[in-house]
């Protein structure tokens, strides 16, 4: 069922459009689309776009999630990425997008339950336990 979302697009400052979508996944990609479609954008320019983020609606539940770069395959992040370390906050629907999206078949998706452990183990991202925080 599509639904409206709000995406945050991050080039020199933020520029927010709504999107109607099926997942935050499908949002970011199609705001992104968006964005750089727009006439006077060159391609050159297309590559200094930062990010799209759903923005949570009102009322929404939230949970800290960090970028912690490219671990899982045994290296450290890019010392220059200045992402590493970022905090956001996400919808449990964006945290199951992030983690279940684009899976072969047979892929058993993580649930609420189990999320914390999918997130930490299949993505760039890492829950922000209660004692992580300062």
């Amino acid at each position: 069922m599509s639904k409206e979302y709000r995406v945050n697009v991050v080039y020199s400052m933020v520029h927010t459009m709504y999107v109607e979508a099926d997942s935050p996944s499908e949002a970011r990609a199609l705001a992104m689309e968006k964005f750089c479609d727009e006439p006077d954008f060159s391609d050159d320019e297309i590559d200094e776009v930062m990010r799209a983020s759903v923005v949570p609606g009102p009322g929404d539940k939230t949970y800290p999630v960090r970028y912690r770069g490219c671990y899982r395959h045994g290296g450290a992040p890019d010392p220059d990425d200045p992402k590493v370390g970022r905090v956001e906050y996400w919808t449990m629907d964006h945290i199951l997008d992030e983690i279940n999206g684009g899976r072969c078949e047979g892929w058993t998706p993580y649930t609420k339950e189990d999320w914390q452990e999918g997130l930490d183990e299949w993505t760039e991202w890492e829950p922000v336990r209660e004692d992580d925080k300062c």
